[in-house]
């Protein structure tokens, strides 16, 4: 027997007292009749009397001839409930194995802003999600990171990081494994959308806008930020030759959050990069044999406690010189392989100064390429320091706003994002980051990436994407999970029989099945041109991809004909920019003087 509803037990309850009123008011008309034994005729008169209350008035009688009816009534109607409850059963036709469909226009036609095209994030070639931080009805309200999956050669860039970036909808922070994105996109970006272009270029230093870490240190709690993630982001092998034992790790952390802390009080703005904190590393020193040996690292954080006692860089030294002259001279090896990257002098000068202006991006439209190797990794954790200084400081700028959002959005597009490292916390900003207007767009090659880059948090990072975008591709359990995740549908089933012979019979059952809407090896296969796009709280869609050449600003990319945007280019831009205001300001100077 099913559970019983509350809502069934008031019904029943009701209709017992109803049904012993109505027994009440029968039996006495019945008594009224004086029919005696002529129970027919007695029962006619009941019903036959039943309304007429002007001549015999309505009136609830307890006595026990009376009574006795009205209980067996309540009795009856008692046992025809419990009937119902022990045969009824929960159905759900057409549903047994599973009610999965493919979505509709419908389905996915209240996330769509229809007033306003551009301000949505493009999904497929038919379904679309608002950015609008609010929808009219907040049931349709979802957040807007989205998780792309897509096998090499499916189109991660053409039909997902182009289509979006051709809307120009908010500020933007592309990772950019290949520079193709900045060179195809860039001109339609800088021109045809106003927007201020910046570059990180790791793979070629000389064609990028520096980067320095210390600006952005704003307190103690971004010199911690930093280190950390620094230090999860670089292999140290003096770390890797005490595998299992993370004292050195830890030791390394409180050496360099001391020299970045001292470096952050002690020198001047123009001095506050990594070279100072090489500087610092070069005069440090530890002696095996000799315990009070005084370095000149030692010295100038003897003269910072004098005059800062108890600050955070003069504690955290004071915890690497607790360690003996050997441990300090092994930990001091250790920590200079880990800073190794930072010694070439590219990578100096590259960090020696800061053009970024990470906080611009929530307050005018800008977009922000961040190009990484594709062959080698030593320079992607710079790239991983920088996605959580940026958070950290639009977080900030969000929070004095009086709505506590951006001024402008800003939509990160995390192309091939698995490579660039370990975004420390990335699961706990991709859960906040939708009420300060912060959207980020994952791509993938394969599921196993995604575990990959987060061996701990990675369901909490897919989770907490509302949107789901598969391209296609072979690797097995990204299939299996994506299949698993769009769910069952019941089909129909007819089997037949047949015997042959001299007493042959022939026999046809049918029943009812589940399957996936589309099963592992099914996934494999959808056409190059279709993709499947799961909305949480919605029937999942099969769709064709975005065709890049409909949309409005096509013509603007290198794709449909325009000119390949470079770092000169940019810089030619601003070069222009600058000169109109020059011209606008002189001739102001000129008709002031008149």
């Amino acid at each position: 027997m099913r559970q019983v509803k509350k809502s069934e037990i008031i019904v029943m309850v009701v209709l017992m007292l109803l049904s012993m009123v109505l027994m009440n008011r029968l039996a006495q008309l019945y008594i009224l009749s004086n029919c005696g034994q002529n129970f027919t005729n007695g029962i006619l008169f009941a019903f036959d009397k039943f309304f007429h209350f002007d001549v015999y008035a309505f009136k609830l009688v307890f006595n026990s001839n009376v009574m006795f009816p009205c209980i067996m009534a309540a009795v009856a109607v008692l046992l025809a409930f419990m009937y119902y409850f022990s045969t009824k059963k929960n159905f759900m036709y057409g549903k047994e194995h599973g009610s999965a469909r493919w979505g509709t226009k419908k389905d996915i036609a209240p996330f769509i802003d229809k007033k306003n095209p551009d301000n949505n994030i493009i999904l497929s070639a038919t379904e679309r999600l608002s950015l609008a931080p609010k929808m009219p009805n907040p049931l349709h309200n979802r957040n807007k990171n989205v998780v792309v999956i897509g096998g090499s050669g499916k189109g991660k860039s053409r039909f997902i990081a182009k289509p979006n970036l051709c809307q120009l909808n908010t500020s933007f922070v592309v990772t950019d494994p290949k520079g193709e994105l900045l060179a195809e996109c860039g001109n339609m970006l800088a021109v045809q959308g106003g927007y201020k272009i910046k570059i990180l270029n790791l793979e070629e230093m000389a064609q990028s806008d520096k980067f320095n870490f210390f600006p952005y240190i704003k307190s103690e709690k971004e010199i911690l930020i930093v280190v950390d993630n620094l230090i999860a982001n670089t292999s140290s092998a003096e770390a890797e030759a005490h595998s299992g034992d993370d004292f050195w790790v830890k030791s390394e952390r409180a050496l360099l959050t001391a020299l970045f802390a001292y470096v952050n009080s002690e020198c001047r703005n123009d001095e506050k990069n990594i070279s100072s904190i090489l500087d610092l590393m070069s005069v440090a020193a530890a002696r095996e044999d000799d315990e009070d040996f005084v370095s000149p690292l030692d010295i100038m954080f003897q003269e910072l406690e004098k005059k800062e006692p108890g600050c955070l860089a003069c504690y955290m030294y004071n915890t690497f010189k607790l360690a003996s002259g050997k441990t300090a001279k092994s930990i001091l090896v250790s920590l200079g392989v880990r800073l190794a990257p930072f010694a070439i002098n590219e990578v100096r000068e590259l960090m020696s100064d800061d053009e970024l202006d990470l906080t611009s991006l929530g307050t005018e439209k800008t977009a922000l390429f961040l190009i990484v190797p594709e062959t080698y990794t030593t320079f992607n954790f710079i790239v991983c320091i920088l996605y959580q200084l940026l958070l950290e400081r639009l977080y900030d700028l969000a929070k004095k706003q009086r709505n506590r959002r951006l001024p402008i959005p800003v939509q990160i597009i995390g192309d091939e994002i698995a490579n660039i490292g370990q975004i420390p916390n990335l699961q706990r900003y991709i859960s906040t980051m939708r009420s300060y207007g912060i959207s980020i767009i994952l791509i993938f090659q394969t599921l196993t990436q995604v575990e990959a880059m987060d061996k701990q948090n990675w369901k909490t990072i897919v989770g907490n994407c509302d949107t789901f975008v598969y391209l296609g591709g072979k690797e097995q359990s990204t299939n299996e999970y994506v299949s698993k995740s769009v769910g069952k549908m019941t089909i129909d089933q007819r089997q037949t029989n047949e015997t042959k012979g001299s007493h042959g019979s022939y026999g046809m059952q049918d029943s009812t099945l589940g399957r996936d809407l589309l099963d592992p090896s099914e996934m494999e296969k959808i056409p190059g041109d279709k993709c499947i796009v799961m909305l949480s709280g919605v029937e999942p869609f099969q769709s064709k991809k975005y065709p890049l050449e409909k949309h409005p600003r096509y013509q603007y990319l290198a794709d449909g004909g325009a000119e390949l945007f470079s770092f000169e280019r940019r810089n030619e831009l601003v070069l222009e920019d600058f000169f109109d205001n020059t011209e606008q300001v002189v001739s102001i100077q000129l008709d002031e003087s008149v």
